[in-house]
């Protein structure tokens, strides 16, 4: 079977057997996201090859046409160093007519996002010169980020650095979500204020933040369980 979905960019992935490989055997439970974000993205058994209809339908006002290119799962982005990088669920290269976007998509159900930054910096020792560097990226004063949680910084930031490295001119983080009651939402909306997002964040809308050296991020936070998907803001 032809597939778009590629594990680390190296090997396809046409079995949803080797998507649970890579995820591991202490993620991979029915109630866990990896689980359910796998089987929302992909199945063999129908060639599910793209990105669901339904994120499509809140991307459309400003993508139109958008399309998957290829996906890596467990995709990993090295920040300043070559220890402990940022590794994103699904990483999407996508095209929408002319227009070349990646999409970071970190996958939820009743998960947080680690700790907020103050606290993260206390368990490492050189935690100082990563965080500079994340804020750098992210166009951010350290000062700003210290209530935020950790993973969204450096999974925003991974996003961009994808983006430069591969000459596109759109970011997308998307939190896809599974949770009943949209656990930590107001995490994801905190991270907004600080990129600048002035309206009230909504659910399944999407919105641009920034431009980030020549880079457009959007945030994006899509819910499985709401139906209310065809907003833009």
């Amino acid at each position: 079977m032809c597939t778009k979905f590629y594990g680390e960019c190296v090997f396809p992935i046409t079995i949803i057997d080797q998507w649970k490989k890579l995820v591991g055997k202490k993620k991979w439970k029915p109630e866990k996201s990896a689980c359910k974000l796998a089987n929302a993205w992909f199945n063999e058994q129908v060639n599910k090859q793209d990105i669901p209809q339904e994120i499509k339908g809140v991307l459309k006002n400003r993508f139109e046409n958008v399309r998957m290119q290829f996906a890596s799962v467990e995709h990993k982005v090295y920040l300043d160093t070559k220890r402990a990088p940022s590794c994103s669920d699904i990483m999407i290269y996508a095209k929408a007519n002319k227009k070349h976007l990646i999409i970071a998509v970190e996958g939820k159900d009743n998960e947080g996002f680690d700790k907020p930054v103050k606290n993260w910096l206390k368990l490492r020792k050189e935690g100082g010169n990563r965080l500079k560097f994340l804020c750098e990226i992210m166009n951010l004063k350290t000062n700003e980020v210290r209530e935020i949680k950790y993973q969204l910084l450096h999974r925003a930031s991974s996003a961009i650095l994808e983006a430069r490295k591969n000459g596109y001119e759109n970011a997308i983080l998307l939190v896809h979500s599974f949770s009943q009651k949209n656990n930590h939402f107001e995490n994801f909306q905190d991270f907004g204020k600080i990129m600048g997002i002035k309206a009230k964040i909504k659910l399944n809308t999407l919105y641009l933040s920034k431009k980030i050296e020549n880079i457009n991020f959007y945030m994006l936070w899509f819910n499985s369980n709401c139906k209310e998907w065809k907003v833009y803001e």
